[in-house]
């Protein structure tokens, strides 16, 4: 294996294990931070409040707000850390950021309350047990990778620009310096 491949090899795994952890602790985040709606039972059946489902909003508004931040934090500091190939560092970092989601909502899955359909048969008429910690809007997975993507072309287009490169200031096709007008 060429050297080239053998540190494109490295810069993915890192990119996958930066992303696999960040996953796993934004899963963490997110089932401690959020609200979760309290399910009711009632006879036999499951009653949420409409106050309670306004909570639900709140589920998907947390993970809207772990991903972006974990997106953007990951994306440039990837960038910034591993340079050596940007096209396939944004490819990595955008994909990695996918997984990262991914594992965000698998996990919090399984870390949150279980099925409050489950929950509710050992709890008598009238009682409460939280809902389970799912996401209402699917969409809200694509924030991982956009906002990783976004960082990196971020770290690359605007923060990672040296300030103390000069500047050509020529006209097309001459070598002369552009004049001032004063």
């Amino acid at each position: 294996m060429s050297e080239a491949r053998r540190q494109g090899a490295v810069d993915v795994l890192v990119v996958l294990v930066w992303f696999a952890v960040s996953g796993l602790l934004g899963a963490l985040i997110w089932s401690r931070v959020v609200d979760l709606p309290q399910v009711a039972r009632s006879g036999s059946s499951a009653t949420v409040a409409p106050v309670e489902l306004v909570k639900e909003v709140g589920v998907d508004a947390w993970f809207f707000v772990i991903a972006v931040v974990g997106g953007l934090v990951g994306g440039v500091a990837l960038l910034a850390w591993r340079r050596r190939d940007p096209l396939l560092m944004v490819i990595a970092v955008t994909l990695g950021a996918g997984l990262a989601s991914w594992l965000m909502e698998r996990v919090g899955l399984l870390i949150g309350p279980d099925d409050a359909a489950t929950a509710l048969r050992n709890v008598p008429d009238g009682g409460h047990v939280p809902a389970q910690l799912t996401l209402h809007a699917p969409g809200v997975l694509w924030m991982w990778p956009f906002a990783a993507a976004f960082g990196a072309l971020l770290q690359l287009w605007v923060l990672g620009r040296p300030d103390s490169a000069p500047r050509d200031h020529t006209d097309l096709g001459t070598e002369q310096p552009h004049e001032v007008l004063r």
